[in-house]
């Protein structure tokens, strides 16, 4: 059995599906299952746990207890609980040093370390790139005359509006005219998995698009913080 520090004792079990709800959460302190106010131990949670949740669940608690003290110049890792303290105002690269991590990020965009590009610079391509991409999503291009088309409602058997070709909206082949290249394609409008994996893709790009525009909010609101202060 596995107490908590006020004695309250519980199965292995339980504390391991509740230290995997804690870290799932991004915390790292497993409190009592009794809901009284104290927690199970560090040393408690090693035995009991697999040793990479522990860990994990130790670099949670660590970031958590920085945060409380209220330190001057700490930075966190964008995709890991990793925290550091950085004085040197200058420096943007944060390194992260956490073994499951690793990755190096931009103190100020919080977008993967893009240098010698700008926050500016980078946010921008990326934006336009996707915007390219999520409009691209949508449109297909007749395999004959190469026209580029959009289906806005009706069945995806598309008619090139140019030279008549047929193309498979969900498939994007030619369809060969006759009964044959009906039946052929007959079942593409009615794959569900082929329409949930592209309505999937446009979702993600939009996502992506909304997480440029929210980098692009705190590098403008934050931009301050990074200007040296007034000299003494």
């Amino acid at each position: 059995m596995a107490p908590c520090q006020a004695g309250h004792k519980f199965c292995f079990s339980c504390v391991e599906m509740t230290a995997l709800q804690v870290l799932g959460s991004g915390k790292g302190r497993v409190g009592c299952l009794s809901l009284c106010d104290k927690e199970v131990e560090g040393s408690i949670l090693k035995k009991v746990l697999k040793e990479n949740i522990f860990s994990k669940l130790m670099v949670n608690r660590q970031s958590e207890e920085l945060s409380a003290a209220g330190l001057e110049n700490l930075v966190s890792c964008p995709f890991c609980p990793y925290q550091t303290i950085m004085d040197n105002l200058q420096d943007n690269v944060i390194r992260c040093l956490n073994p499951e991590c690793g990755r190096d990020s931009c103190r100020k965009c919080k977008m993967a370390n893009h240098v010698p590009l700008t926050c500016d610079e980078v946010i921008a391509r990326s934006r336009r790139r996707l915007e390219e991409e999520l409009t691209m999503s949508w449109v297909r291009e007749c395999s004959n005359c190469k026209i580029k088309f959009e289906r806005t409602s009706g069945c995806h058997m598309m008619t090139c509006p140019r030279c008549g070709q047929m193309t498979c909206y969900t498939c994007r082949q030619a369809v060969t005219p006759g009964g044959g290249g009906y039946q052929q394609h007959a079942r593409c409008g009615d794959t569900t998995e082929t329409r949930n994996n592209e309505k999937r893709y446009q979702e993600e790009l939009a996502q992506t698009l909304s997480e440029l525009a929210q980098a692009e909010k705190r590098l403008k609101t934050d931009l301050d913080l990074f200007k040296p202060g007034p000299s003494k």
